[in-house]
């Protein structure tokens, strides 16, 4: 998810919310509008004039994304957000553009086992790792217990308003959600 924010350019190297996001979780801004203009700043061939999201297929768009440096399993990841964006931000596609199914292992694979840890641990894994101490300033971190891994980590601005927090909290549903392929 951080990746995912980073690359939108909604948070900064530090992890701290940039103007951009700012405006995404405004209560007085379109949503919708506000993240048109992100996703069209952050997909350069959405604005290539030789390309027409409009008029295009699955194949082209998979293309435009690997050409970015996606590869594999990615490519499907990224197709499904863009999708899933655009429905949000009123930007239309062409219907013949749809996710690729993921590729299924037949099963046949040899799964490695996880290492166990040799003594539970009081704090979580996420919270030991980045220590209290480096939550950036006027932020709030929501530790996010994710099954069979690590957890994850988000942070907030303090000072948002409610409003603006079930925007930003919306935003980062929509992410995992899209970024994951999972359920609501």
């Amino acid at each position: 998810m951080a990746a995912t924010l980073r690359s939108l350019g909604l948070v900064n190297a530090a992890e701290q919310p940039t103007e951009v996001m700012l405006k995404l979780t405004d209560p007085n801004n379109d949503y919708s509008s506000t993240l048109r203009e992100i996703i069209i700043s952050q997909y350069d061939f959405l604005t290539d004039p030789e390309f027409d999201i409009k008029n295009t297929t699955t194949e082209k768009v998979a293309e435009k994304i690997r050409e970015a440096g996606a590869g594999g399993s990615t490519v499907t990841k990224c197709i499904t957000f863009l999708l899933a964006a655009c429905e949000n931000a009123g930007i239309e596609v062409s219907s013949y553009v749809k996710a690729p199914a993921p590729s299924r292992s037949n099963g046949g694979g040899k799964r490695r086992a996880k290492a166990k840890d040799p003594a539970p641990q009081a704090d979580s894994p996420a919270d030991e790792a980045l220590g209290a101490d480096l939550v950036p300033e006027n932020m709030e971190r929501i530790t996010v217990p994710l099954r069979g891994m690590e957890d994850g980590v988000i942070y907030f601005p303090a000072e948002l308003e409610p409003d603006e927090a079930k925007k930003a909290v919306r935003m980062a549903v929509f992410i995992l959600n899209e970024f994951y392929g999972l359920e609501d």
